[in-house]
């Protein structure tokens, strides 16, 4: 593997990585990780289906975002659905292996469906974003905002769904 080769390997490695982290810091809230993951899999799965060849990998394969990633994606997605309302009525959480999946599918479909300076972008967000967490609260940030807080609170019960409790 050459040095080109090896530094987008790390590259796109960093992008699952890092999308995965994201979606646990969102999933501080019932059902928050879960709305954000519905529209980026769509997002995703549309951008993956746009291209013909595995990864760049410079051969013909037609089928191959299907069995790669969007028939994966569709049944993780599917489990989501299930669990989608005892999250937002906190019967249970997704936890950080729930969390950590559905960005890692995310995090793939960028991989998958972008190409090298879109991935490069997105990388250099969702590490701000990361590095952002540290310092700031997402929550308090969606609270604050009254768009954020009114879909953060959709379908949710309790104290929670008023931005009560900024934790």
């Amino acid at each position: 593997m050459n040095a080109s080769a090896y530094a987008t390997w790390v590259m796109n490695a960093a992008l699952v990585a890092l999308t995965a982290n994201l979606f646990n810091l969102l999933d501080l809230r019932p059902g928050r990780a879960l709305k954000v993951f519905f529209p980026a899999l769509a997002l995703c799965a549309g951008l993956t289906l746009r291209f013909e060849t595995l990864a760049g990998g410079g051969f013909m394969l037609p089928y191959a975002p299907l069995y790669f990633y969007v028939t994966p994606a569709l049944s993780i997605a599917a489990i989501a659905l299930v669990l989608f309302p005892g999250d937002l009525r906190e019967k249970f959480m997704l936890g950080d292996v729930g969390s950590n999946v559905l960005g890692a599918v995310i995090g793939l479909g960028l991989v998958l469906g972008t190409s090298f300076w879109w991935r490069l972008g997105v990388l250099i967000l969702v590490l701000i974003l990361n590095i952002l967490s540290e310092k700031y609260s997402f929550s308090k940030a969606i609270s604050s905002n009254r768009a954020l807080n009114w879909i953060d609170s959709l379908g949710r019960k309790g104290q929670e769904a008023t931005g009560a409790n900024n934790n």
